[in-house]
């Protein structure tokens, strides 16, 4: 699948089964190498935590095997690692 397929047939589609599906726009892709999708508590859309689930497919390869889509970028918050201490008896 190429970059035009993708867009043609996924971009920013909401299925019959309720996927939101998003786009992207190639010429900032090809001009900055990548895809940046931020779902941060600061972006403009943030993944809302408990009732929605982020699905990244972020294949490279195309169908073909070569390497013709962007990579993906993708922002997210994470919880902060809590360092326990380790005791030696």
């Amino acid at each position: 699948m190429t970059i035009k397929d993708f867009k043609k047939n996924w971009a920013d589609e909401i299925s019959a089964d309720g996927i939101k599906r998003v786009g992207y726009d190639e010429a900032e892709a090809r001009q900055k190498g990548f895809v940046e999708v931020d779902v941060s508590k600061d972006a403009r859309r943030p993944v809302q935590r408990g009732m929605e689930t982020l699905l990244v497919n972020a294949a490279v390869m195309d169908v073909q095997y070569k390497p013709r889509n962007p990579v993906w970028l993708v922002v997210v918050d994470l919880p902060e690692a809590v360092r326990e201490e380790t005791r030696v008896s």
